[in-house]
């Protein structure tokens, strides 16, 4: 009985470890066009950089489990993930929070052009 335990735990314990949160993903994971997405701090920054910006659609992300902490990077590499889709070469925070563990941040997927 204590031995089908062990075993139960052992095999059970990194798959709980794993369910509850999305991760922390490294920019290492991102594709070429993923990595090619600029992220600016501000509508106000993206603005100063773009000459035209084209508005595409908000997005929002947050990375961290339940056993380790979100990071802001983490998260930006899931809205960069995002945003790659949309046609976006670009994103603007809009809202950036910890919650917990957990790391959030609301964004908007646009296209700048230069």
């Amino acid at each position: 009985m204590k031995r089908n335990i062990l075993i139960l735990s052992i095999v059970l314990l990194p798959a709980c470890a794993t369910i509850y949160g999305p991760g922390n993903p490294s920019s290492s994971s991102l594709t070429e066009q993923e990595k090619n997405i600029q992220v600016f701090d501000s509508k106000a920054d993206a603005t100063a950089a773009c000459k035209e910006i084209k508005e595409l659609d908000v997005i929002d992300a947050a990375s961290g489990t339940s056993l380790s902490e979100g990071s802001y990077n983490s998260t930006v590499v899931f809205l960069k993930r995002k945003a790659a889709p949309l046609g976006a070469n670009a994103i603007y925070i809009m809202s950036h929070s910890k919650v917990g563990m957990a790391d959030k941040i609301t964004a908007k997927a646009i296209r700048c052009s230069k």
